[in-house]
Order: structure tokens, then C-alpha cells, then sequence
């Protein structure tokens, strides 16, 4: 491996572009190659001067890529992951980690065998907003931890763009079912979800979902997750997260004060930027030390395994509870 790692980039959609992007202005890593299916896609990913592929493997095969960040549609994650780690190719997977657990068990397992670090990129623990709040819950700031409660509603473009490929809890609260357990600290054991396809629109799966979550240490958390925003909303989202526990409350409000906390410390009103940057250079750090990976892919398998149980409860219309442990 070179002193700068070369970093390959799958898949040159909305998220993959954002990653190239970063890439490119980085010092810690570098933009060796990109890979995409479709032409029209290849030809805007030019705009970065680097080789620009048709197709995974021969990306993989390029002795520049020393790691590559997996952002092609979930359903294709579990052949790029493994095309990878066949590859000996350090791996940062877009969540969901893959869209069955028997697809998540196959990268782990790939991943494991080859030795080489994989990361999935719940890019929420990489927000410094909510690792403030993190920070803030581990500290013992907010004393025991009571439930959460998160909103992450988007533009009705997005359920457009998206086309029935995957549902609001798989594209939207599989980011908040993760900060959940991470915010928790156990293991989830049951799973409830209402949800509903909506009004007539272009995608005929779960657009608008309410989901509660208890956690092995009693901790609760509900989240509400759809895409129906009209474009004319101000800020296009409504991101929230409310923590409660016995020493204060924790809020974080996108849409209007980013971070406002209130524990037996006091009241503050950080104002903190966000950055994706800060994930990939955590899965840089993984590379060159060695160190642990900070989202596993035993965290992105507990995530996706809520995700799931959610779509099944909505189906069954009972909770589904789930095995203990990771």
C-alpha cells in the first residue's frame, strides 16, 4: 500500500458523487478510480480526472485502489463486497450493509477470511451533532438513559427518485434505527412498526412508517420515517433526534436549532457543522492502523436486522422480537 491509500469508488449515484467529491479534496486518502454501469454516469464522473470503469472488477484489479467505497444500490452490495474482499480490498459499504441478513452474514463472513477492514457507513455516528450527543450520554450528562425519539422525513423526490427499490425504513430509518442502538448501548429485543404506502405515488412499498424499539436495558425509542415533504418545503428535511434520560434532555433539530441540550450541567447551544468528510477518514484511520473498525459490520447487520423486523411487523401487524445478542 502507498503512503496515501488509493481509494476506488463503486457506483457514481447521489451518495457515490458526494464520496468522490470528498475523496478528491482529502490529504489522507486519494481518488484512484471509479466504477458505474451506466455511461451517462461514467461521462459526469470524468469531471474528476481519474479512470472512470465500466465495471467493478476491473476497478478492483488496479493496483492504485487500495480500498473501495461500496455506494452502488443496496442490492448490489453483497457482490461488490465480496468481488472485494476476494480482491484484498479494504471495504467502506453504504448502509443498509446489504438487504438480507443472509447477504450481511456473507460480507462479514468474506470480509473476515480475507482480513481486510470493513466498515458500513451509517454516516449518522459520523455527524458531530450527534456525536455531541453521544459524547454527552456516555459521559452520564443526561443520568440513565429513558428512550429516544427520532424524525427523519425528506422530499416527496426522493420516494420519486427511489422508485419502489427499497422502502422508507430501509433508504430512511435504517440511520435511526442504528443511532438508536448506539445511542443505547444494548441490544434490541422487540420491534413494532405501523406503516402505510401513503397516498397514490410512485412507490408502491412502506413510504410512511412509525417504529418503537426496546432495547435489553429497557431503554425505548420510537422513530417516524417518510418522504412526503412538497419541494416547497424550506429545507427540503425534517431530521430530529430527542434523547431523554433521568438527568436531562438531549435535542438535536435540523430543521430549525441544530443541538440544544438540557442536563443538571446547565443549558447549551452548540452550533456544530456537519461533515461526511469525517467518515471516510475514520475508514482511512482503519486502513492504515489497523485499529477497529467505528461502525462494524456487526453494527450494520443489528441495523439491518431492525430494519427488517420493522417491514415484517408492519406486514403481520404484531412486534417481532428478536434473538439476543449482536
Amino acid at each position: 500500500m502507498t503512503a496515501v491509500p488509493g481509494v476506488g469508488v463503486v457506483g457514481f449515484g447521489e451518495i457515490g458523487a458526494v464520496h468522490c467529491a470528498e475523496l478528491a479534496g482529502m490529504a489522507e486518502a486519494r481518488l484512484a478510480a471509479i466504477a458505474d454501469p451506466d455511461a451517462a454516469r461514467r461521462e459526469a464522473a470524468g469531471a474528476f480526472g481519474v479512470p472512470v470503469l465500466a465495471d467493478v472488477e476491473a476497478l478492483l484489479a488496479r493496483p492504485d485502489v487500495d480500498a473501495v467505497v461500496v455506494a452502488a444500490p443496496d442490492a448490489h452490495h453483497r457482490d461488490a463486497c465480496l468481488a472485494a474482499a476476494a480482491a484484498g480490498k479494504a471495504i467502506l459499504v453504504e448502509k443498509p450493509i446489504a438487504t438480507t441478513l443472509a447477504d450481511a452474514d456473507a460480507v462479514i463472513d468474506a470480509a473476515g477470511r480475507a482480513g481486510v477492514p470493513l466498515m458500513v457507513g451509517h454516516t449518522l455516528r459520523f455527524f458531530p451533532e450527534y456525536r455531541y450527543a453521544f459524547d454527552r450520554v456516555r459521559a452520564g450528562e443526561a443520568g440513565q438513559l429513558v428512550s429516544l425519539f427520532a424524525r427523519r422525513t425528506n422530499v416527496l423526490a426522493q420516494q420519486t427518485r427511489l422508485g419502489g427499490r427499497a422502502s422508507v425504513l430501509m433508504f430512511l430509518g435504517v440511520h435511526d434505527l442504528d443511532v438508536f442502538r448506539w445511542l443505547a448501548g444494548a441490544e434490541p429485543t422487540r420491534v413494532w412498526c405501523e406503516a402505510s404506502a401513503g397516498a397514490p405515488g410512485p412507490s408502491p412499498t412502506i413510504n410512511e412508517a412509525f417504529v418503537t424499539v426496546r432495547f435489553a436495558n429497557d431503554v425505548i425509542a420510537a422513530g417516524h420515517f417518510g418522504w412526503y415533504l412538497p419541494g416547497s418545503h424550506p429545507s427540503g428535511f425534517d431530521f430530529k433526534l430527542d434523547v431523554t434520560g433521568g438527568g436531562g434532555v438531549i435535542g438535536l433539530d435540523f430543521a430549525r436549532t441544530p443541538v440544544s441540550a438540557y442536563t443538571v450541567a446547565g443549558a447549551s447551544h452548540p452550533l456544530i457543522t456537519a461533515a461526511y468528510r469525517e467518515e471516510l477518514r475514520a475508514f482511512i484511520a482503519c486502513l492504515v492502523t489497523g485499529g477497529p473498525s467505528p461502525c462494524s459490520g456487526a453494527d450494520g447487520r443489528a441495523a439491518l436486522a431492525m430494519a427488517l423486523a420493522a417491514e415484517r411487523s408492519a406486514t403481520a401487524g404484531r412486534p417481532i422480537d428478536l434473538p439476543p445478542g449482536p
